[in-house]
């Protein structure tokens, strides 16, 4: 309920060294991290102690002991309130250890406190409604706040239809787009002091999986409904929809038109989106080979950015292109052909197979630069 105060006592160690001190809050029931919006404090750092942190005043969050939740540089000598907020879903169902962290402090101190008053854990906001049609509002609302759009995306994922599929998609792409976005490593648990980030990563995980969720239960008299929507989400100007497209894609009954559309991922200018793609090929028995042929018979087009993306595409499916070597080759040693195709076809001959290479087409990488 908050209110909590504590102190810890810093006392340099024997023999020197680095310091981190901390507190842990054992909690006498755990709570359910889904419930757990926020956790903030004031901290109140003397200017004699404050002086030997190492380059900056720094804090963070444990929870469970592990999984360290970075916070901004914002402790300054006196008080300080603090307040991190979870945007992003936890990989753990239960929290019953929170650890306050601070430092490193580097050697030389005497002795200082660390007083933290008004240690709160804040709960989700309700969302307040059960309406399906408020649901999806809220769901949409990127002025709402992210734990109640969390919950009725939730809420939305085990009642809604095809209906819901375009605000899901426009959740998705919550935020601004990450500069190196990279879907690899974006659901790790990030904590944020102050200033939250434009977007919330629980939102947009949980959009993607209610998605997922509604497109499993779609009828096959429904399909010819449910394709429009994902034919506009595969063209979307933004990566995170696109590629979630085509993850949905990848949960598809493998129909002609599913395959035709993972082939035509294959172009995407999104990495990510590429390789879910191919993998999403490879799990329907769609051998390399028969990928590179689809590609080489694009790069044999007339249409220099198509041919480009193919020619991208066989680069990065390194020997398993093998197949596609003659067609390369051929772009490659052309004069007459577009030079920045002949530039991937270099790159694409490379990583297939180096050894075909002769020293004139390497001059071609030199002469483009």
């Amino acid at each position: 309920a908050g209110g909590a105060s504590l102190r810890l006592a810093v006392v340099e160690p024997a023999g020197g060294g680095e310091l981190r001190p901390s507190i842990d809050v054992e909690l006498p029931q755990p709570i359910a991290a889904s419930d757990i919006k926020a956790i903030s404090c004031w901290v109140h750092v003397s200017p004699a102690l404050a002086g030997y942190f190492f380059g900056r005043y720094d804090a963070r969050i444990l929870v469970n002991r592990h999984r360290p939740m970075w916070s901004l540089p914002a402790i300054r000598p006196g008080w300080t309130q603090l307040r991190w907020e979870f945007s992003n879903l936890y990989e753990h169902p239960l929290v019953h250890t929170i650890r306050l962290q601070f430092g490193p402090i580097l050697p030389g101190f005497d002795k200082g406190d660390i007083h933290i008053d008004d240690f709160v854990l804040e709960g989700m906001d309700s969302v307040g409604t059960d309406d399906p049609q408020r649901l999806l509002e809220i769901a949409g609302d990127r002025s709402a706040s992210w734990s109640q759009r969390l919950q009725a995306i939730g809420m939305v994922e085990s009642t809604a239809g095809l209906e819901a599929i375009p605000t899901l998609f426009k959740a998705v792409a919550d935020g601004a787009p990450e500069e190196g976005f990279n879907p690899r490593i974006v659901d790790t648990q990030v904590a944020y002091i102050n200033e939250p980030p434009e977007g919330s990563q629980a939102v947009r995980s949980a959009a993607k999986a209610a998605i997922g969720s509604i497109a499993g239960r779609v009828s096959d008299q429904q399909l010819p409904l449910l394709r429009p929507r994902l034919e506009e989400a595969l063209g979307h100007a933004d990566d995170r929809i696109r590629l979630a497209a085509v993850e949905i894609l990848l949960l598809m009954k493998p129909d002609p038109w599913v395959v035709e559309r993972l082939e035509e991922a294959l172009l995407d200018e999104l990495y990510y989106a590429r390789e879910a793609a191919l993998e999403g090929l490879a799990a329907l028995g769609h051998v390399p080979s028969t990928v590179a042929s689809t590609l080489a018979t694009i790069l044999l087009e007339t249409d220099p950015a198509r041919q480009i993306k193919a020619a991208r595409c066989l680069s990065e499916m390194g020997v398993t292109a093998h197949g596609a070597l003659g067609a390369i080759l051929g772009i490659l040693r052309n004069p007459e052909a577009d030079q920045q195709l002949r530039l991937w076809c270099l790159r694409a001959a490379w990583w297939t197979d180096e050894s075909v290479l002769r020293p004139e087409d390497w001059v071609l990488g030199l002469q483009l630069q």
